[in-house]
């Protein structure tokens, strides 16, 4: 069987069982120590990204792994196939990564930096269930960079930059928020975007959000109001338009009432409602109630 002239495994620093995924980490960490802008006017660097590009061509192909882990007695000529002339002439694809090559005051210029930046910035931010249910309006502070590139060579300045927005009611948990051009500035000047994702407790004021959305809230009424059957206003979590619920005396202590699309998601608000007793009553009022509760069968007072 003829002998492999090349160790492809070597050259990216990695064994004969490493992954697709080790395979292309190796290779772009490879890339990157070697590329042309790194390196302009090195022979032996450019020699060395040429045998690094070749080795990810190979491995990173199932079929030609395969033919290079079981090499053919009579040869197969894909060893120096290692790149493929992208369309328009001016550059090479090496399985899967583009490098474009042309002359600029004698120095090589390639986009690999390009795609190596990352343009858009995410960020998350904290804020109360109230501020959640009700909107609110936000400011921050955050920290974007500016690349660029100068005598062959990245430079990278920060910069803070503030931001006014607004959370929009009722914004489920998680929510990301887009604000599009505020974010890095890559080599050739194009902003990236800014994402913020919106984080809460689910628990504040007696109040507990449920998987679905629906709020969930302990009320403890007046008994007055019970017998009555009033109608109440309950403002959620603090919410300047309160919602009304109607009283229902035949309801049993801490039952449930719904009140549709109140929460997130369009789900319920659900109020579970208690009695309060009035506990200071003086013996007469005490003796008529209890002579009620015996008249329906309902001794919540014994003497």
């Amino acid at each position: 069987m003829r002998q492999r002239t090349k160790d492809y495994y070597k050259m990216l620093g990695v064994d004969k069982q490493a992954t697709k995924d080790e395979i292309k980490k190796a290779y772009r960490k490879k890339a990157l120590k070697h590329h042309p802008d790194r390196n302009s006017g090195n022979k032996e660097q450019e020699d060395k990204i040429k045998e690094i590009n070749e080795a990810y061509e190979v491995l990173s192909d199932e079929s030609k792994r395969k033919r290079y882990d079981n090499p053919s007695p009579f040869g197969n000529g894909f060893f120096s196939n290692f790149g493929q002339p992208t369309p328009d002439g001016n550059g090479i694809n090496f399985g899967g990564f583009t490098v474009n090559f042309g002359k600029q005051n004698g120095n090589w210029r390639t986009n690999f930096n390009q795609q190596f930046i990352q343009k858009d910035i995410k960020i998350g931010i904290n804020i109360s269930l109230r501020e959640a249910y009700c909107g609110c309006k936000k400011r921050i502070r955050y920290q974007r960079k500016i690349y660029k590139q100068e005598n062959n060579k990245i430079v990278t300045t920060s910069e803070n930059k503030d931001l006014s927005f607004d959370i929009p009611k009722k914004t489920w948990k998680l929510t990301t928020l887009k604000f599009n051009k505020v974010g890095n500035t890559d080599l050739k000047g194009i902003e990236g975007d800014l994402y913020i994702q919106i984080d809460y407790p689910i628990e504040e004021n007696n109040h507990l959000v449920q998987q679905d959305g629906s709020i969930i809230c302990l009320l403890t009424i007046p008994m007055i109001n019970i017998l009555r059957e009033d109608a109440i206003a309950h403002n959620i979590l603090g919410d300047k338009e309160s919602v009304e619920i109607k009283l229902d005396s035949s309801k049993k202590n801490g039952e449930l009432y719904h009140i549709p699309e109140k929460g997130f998601n369009n789900s319920n608000f659900i109020a579970r409602v208690f009695y309060e007793i009035p506990i200071n009553i003086n013996k007469e009022d005490r003796e008529t109630i209890i002579g009620v509760l015996n008249k329906y069968d309902k001794p919540h007072f014994s003497k």
